[in-house]
């Protein structure tokens, strides 16, 4: 238990970030008058329930391995004990993100109360300067593609989540685990609530209907007609519209385009992934392309959504990643390191 505790201990910054955060988000509930929008807890068995089939594949393969040794039964359990002991406070901070991203669901459901959407017109004006014209038609050649694009874009994204947050949050200390970390919780804090808040826009699935025009009627007419091809389904941006028309907060809640977190966690699981390994990499690389695509193919975001994000997420990573070399060679502070010492 000391050990669980000095571990734990080592990654209390993160836990300050997070539990202000949350403090914040309650007392915006309180200022709504009603607390039904505070639901911490609405994505933890979501992002949670990957640590039992993680956890088990760990054992089996500790096992297999012990096979080889005279007393297997003690070589195994010695291993799982040492794993435990080493990993065991990367999983108490894995499941208080999982109460984060649940927060994070809590303020994103309430910034239209707080802020309503105003920035919609402005963002599309921009988009269509840019690629002299409405960006989703210039995608239109994805269409064939339009069920794995879906796929890619909602299953795989939030497993790739969970999945790489996992695999860092129980990495040994080093300065990779610490930037991804710090990045994930800034990308999430900074671009999803603050920017999105100062910058409240919907996206062009949902402009229409927001503004009374028909300025996108084009994008849900090939769309509805597209998936209905294709046999995808579209009642997602409909589930998506009653929350926020009946003032609800839920899992998978809370309508913000600008700008978009989607491709903020692309871009890190990509400059994660090529600081590890180069060819993951670039499979990252090759995920991030579609999911920018996807994003505009799908009429979730404008496309400047996406610039914006690529560019705010890898300049975080940089001031992270900048910040960290400097404590590095620096004392604790009162909050804790935001890295471990230089070495590891």
């Amino acid at each position: 238990m000391d050990d669980l505790l000095k571990n734990v201990s080592k990654d209390r910054s993160f836990y300050f970030l997070i539990s202000g955060f949350m403090l914040v988000a309650f007392l915006a509930a309180l200022a709504l008058g009603d607390l039904k929008w505070f639901i911490p807890g609405v994505y933890f068995f979501r992002w949670t329930r990957v640590v039992p089939v993680v956890l088990s594949v760990i054992v089996v393969y500790f096992a297999i391995r012990s096979l080889a040794s005279p007393t297997p039964i003690e070589h195994l359990l010695g291993k799982l004990k040492a794993f435990f002991r080493d990993r065991a406070a990367g999983l108490v901070l894995f499941s208080c993100i999982a109460i984060f991203h649940g927060t994070f669901t809590s303020l994103k459901s309430m910034l239209p109360e707080l802020h309503p959407f105003a920035f919609d017109p402005a963002i599309a004006d921009l988009d269509e300067l840019l690629h002299a014209g409405p960006a989703w038609m210039q995608v239109r050649f994805l269409d064939s593609l339009t069920g794995v694009i879906q796929f890619l874009y909602g299953t795989t994204w939030f497993m790739l989540v969970t999945g790489f947050t996992f695999a860092m949050c129980v990495a040994n200390p080093s300065r990779l685990r610490s930037q991804y970390i710090w990045t994930f919780l800034l990308c999430w804090t900074v671009l999803g609530i603050v920017i999105a808040g100062c910058f409240m826009s919907a996206g062009p699935v949902f402009y229409d209907r927001l503004l009374d025009e028909d300025r996108f009627v084009g994008l849900t007419a090939h769309l509805t007609s597209t998936m209905a091809e294709k046999g995808v389904s579209l009642n997602y941006p409909e589930l998506l519209w009653t929350a926020y028309a009946t003032k609800t907060a839920g899992l998978g809640t809370g309508i913000s385009a600008f700008p978009s977190l989607h491709l903020a966690m692309s871009t890190l699981f990509f400059l994660a992934a090529h600081r590890f390994n180069r060819v993951l990499g670039w499979v990252m690389l090759g995920y991030l392309v579609m999911t920018m695509l996807g994003s505009i193919h799908l009429g979730w975001h404008y496309a400047v959504d996406g610039y914006f994000s690529i560019i705010a997420t890898t300049a975080i990573w940089k001031m992270v990643g900048v910040r960290l070399k400097i404590a590095e060679q620096q004392t604790d502070g009162p909050f804790g390191t935001w890295a471990p010492a230089a070495g590891n």
